[in-house]
């Protein structure tokens, strides 16, 4: 009864504010549902890769734009690895043949100089 008793603009400030709360209502819904997770680790650790398979499993997955954008990195992603692959091989087989010329001790004194970088051995002479 008091509706018909109000302006044209007080008219649209109520229909205003009920979309609001609408909207406030649906946030506060879509909030609850919605979980937040703070994920933590040192570089090249997988936290990417977590949320990327994340979103594969459970989300929409990818567009074809985004599965494009992807290739030139799989690829990238390969290369490196076979190319890590085949220098651990030459630094294994450097290693054997050096260990097989020398004679016992020089074993132990190859053995000894031998400093460890990112995980591949190298002498001293090397540098």
């Amino acid at each position: 009864m008091m509706a018909c008793c109000i302006s044209e603009e007080a008219k649209e400030q109520r229909r205003i504010n009920q979309e609001i709360e609408r909207q406030l209502r649906k946030d506060k819904r879509d909030a609850r549902r919605e979980l937040k997770l703070l994920l933590l680790g040192t570089g090249e650790s997988g936290k990417s890769t977590f949320i990327k398979q994340m979103r594969i499993i459970h989300g929409h997955g990818y567009n074809d734009e985004d599965k494009k954008g992807f290739i030139k990195l799989v690829y990238q992603n390969i290369f490196m690895a076979m190319q890590s692959m085949i220098k651990a091989m030459d630094i294994r087989r450097e290693l054997k043949l050096l260990l097989l010329g020398t004679g016992e001790s020089g074993k132990s004194t190859f053995i000894k100089q031998m400093r460890i970088i990112h995980g591949h051995g190298y002498n001293d002479e090397d540098k």
